[in-house]
Parts: structure tokens; sequence; C-alpha cells
């Protein structure tokens, strides 16, 4: 059985740091010789070296701008080693003879590391920033997404407990299938909660087996409420056989189809179409699920797959806490798979291929 590893915890994240590390010194090298070239080449038109300095100080702001500020603070001391090594008496010399041009590296470098740390201190409250407004959103988010099946799940068994000798047995079985359907939502809250955690941290372990596409899709069928309004005729789909961790790809598959069953029109079904595919000499699977929409879409389709993103603001409003989709996108992605949109005004069709 194939095994595939996606894991990026430890030894691989400390290797992809280093190696961010090394593209952080290349650019603000690159930046740095750039601005200093440009600066040599002006200097040859009677700039004066004030105006070299200012040239090499503005490559010390765009590298302030695009790397981490150590590599920003070195970026200062390239610019005062180039400014006295190629612009002050004697050239070709980290010699210098003249008050003025002394001077003016003096000024240079305390004006260069003041604005690399007022730089980096305003992009760090930035980022602290937008990460409590994230932090605050996925809370208030999740807060409605778990409270919702929590309270139908307690009111339907509570009504059961109390009222059981006075009600039918019709309708006590409807409270227990309510209170069993509200179940498996809030189940699935927290498993997409768990696996976008694993994905946002590159922790991701895929087991793959064979299996047909048709029993994953029959599956995950099985796990939508009794009454979902799916249109999937068995008899007509071919057999497709593909490596998959079921697990994963069949809760890819239900996020995908509870969010089109959420947001369809009422009295059209959710259909899904499943074929064959064939790229040379392999084989594989694409599956068509299409949703009649109750409304024109405002928005582009692909920002849904983007973590936590909700049309609803904070608490309030309608959408999830925008992690079903952004979570079956990564599981697909995750098996070498694809994953896209097709919409007009009233319909949206989600394909995905599977190799």
């Amino acid at each position: 059985m194939p095994y595939y590893f996606l894991h990026f915890g430890n030894g691989n994240l400390h290797n992809s740091t280093i190696s961010h590390q090394y593209w952080s010194i290349i650019k603000a090298l690159s930046i740095m010789s750039l601005m200093t070239a440009i600066a040599f080449v002006l200097e040859r038109w009677l700039l004066p070296s004030s105006g070299t300095v200012l040239v090499i100080l503005a490559g010390v702001i765009i590298t302030s701008l695009s790397v981490p500020n150590r590599i920003a603070y070195g970026a200062v001391i390239f610019g005062a080693l180039a400014f006295n090594f190629l612009f002050t008496a004697p050239r070709g010399s980290l010699h210098m003879e003249d008050f003025e041009e002394i001077t003016t590296m003096a000024v240079f470098l305390a004006v260069g590391l003041a604005m690399v740390y007022w730089i980096t201190r305003e992009r760090i409250q930035r980022a602290e920033l937008n990460d409590a407004e994230l932090r605050s959103t996925i809370l208030l988010s999740l807060s409605h997404d778990l409270r919702s099946p929590l309270t139908s799940i307690i009111g339907n068994l509570s009504t059961l407990q109390i009222y059981r000798e006075q009600i039918s047995v019709e309708q006590q079985e409807e409270l227990i299938n309510a209170a069993s359907e509200e179940s498996e939502r809030l189940h699935s809250y927290l498993e997409n909660l768990f696996q976008a955690t694993r994905f946002e941290h590159g922790a991701v372990h895929i087991f793959p087996q064979k299996i047909s596409v048709h029993d994953v899709i029959v599956e995950t069928i099985k796990r939508l409420p009794a009454n979902s309004r799916i249109n999937y005729l068995a008899s007509n789909h071919p057999e497709c056989i593909i490596e998959v961790q079921v697990s994963l790809f069949t809760q890819a598959l239900y996020n995908i189809l509870d969010n089109a069953l959420r947001y369809s029109n009422l009295e059209k079904p959710v259909t899904i179409d499943l074929k064959a595919t064939a790229h040379g000499s392999t084989t594989g699977a694409e599956i068509m699920i299409t949703n009649y929409l109750n409304e024109p879409l405002v928005e582009s389709p692909t920002n849904w797959l983007k973590p936590f993103y909700s049309a609803r603001k904070g608490d309030r409003g309608h959408g999830g806490a925008g992690l079903g989709l952004s979570v079956a996108f990564s599981i697909i992605k995750a098996h070498q798979g694809q994953l896209s949109f097709e919409s007009d005004e009233h319909q949206l069709k989600v394909r995905i291929r599977l190799p």
C-alpha cells in the first residue's frame, strides 16, 4: 500500500525556515546591490555624496519592508560599507579622511538603523492586530456554529425526557432523529476545526487505499440528513477506483455536499455526476456537484477556499465558520487532486478531479 507522508514539523519546518532566511538574504543583497549600482551611475552625473547616501538609504527602506528585521539591520551595514568603499576618498578602501564624509556616514547609520527599527515595529504591531482580529472572528464564528447544534440537541432530548409519556412514538422518533442529525453537524464542525489546525501547522498523514468512488459517494450520502435533496443515480455511473484515505476524502465530499444543500434552491435537488477520466496511461475520476442557487453570486466562489472565510460578520448574519470548503480543498490537494468552480446566475458547479 502506498504511503504519502505530508509532514512539515520539527526538522522540515526548521529546513523551511533556513531556506526562507536564505531567500531573504539574497533578496536584501539584490536590493542593496541594485540601489548601490544606481547611486554609482548617478554619481557619474555629478550627484553629490549626500545624494548617493539618499539612494542607498532608499534601498534600506525597501529592504526593511520585505525582509526580517535582522537582515534589514545587515542591509544598513552593507549600505554604509558600500558608501565608504565606493564613494569616499580614498576610493576602493574602507579608510575615510574627509570629516564631512565621516559625518555623512554616521548620519546614514543612525537614520538607517532608526528607520529599520520603526518599520519592523510597525509591521509587527500590524501583524499582531490582524492576528487578534482573526482570533476574535474565529471565536465568535465558532461559538455561533457550535451553539446552534448544541441548543437543538439539548432542546430535543429535554423535550423527549420531559414529555415522553405524552407524545407519540412517531414524535419521539422525530426528536431522536433531529438530535442525531444535529450531533452529526456538531461532529462535522469539530472535525473540520481539527483538520484545519492540522493543515495550518502542515502535519497531515495520508494513508491511501484503493476504493470505488461510487462507494465513497454512497456512504457520504448516508451521513447526510434523510430528507436531503440529492440526485445520484448509482446505476448510471462507472466504476472508478482511486487511492485515497477514505476518512479524509469522505469528510471533504461531505463538506461540499453539506454546503451545496445549505445554500441551494429548496425546490431543486443537488445533483452528483461521476465519470471516469483518462490522461495518457493513467486513469482517474471526476465528480461534478451541481446545485441551483437562491440568489445570484455576488462574489468569487474561490473566496470560500480561504480558511475561516465567512459571509457572516462576527456572530451575525448567515454563513458558517468558513472551514468546510477550505478543509475540503486542502484534503483534495493533499491527494494530488483538484477542486474548481463553475458558476452562472442560477447554478454553481463544484468539480473534483482525482488521479
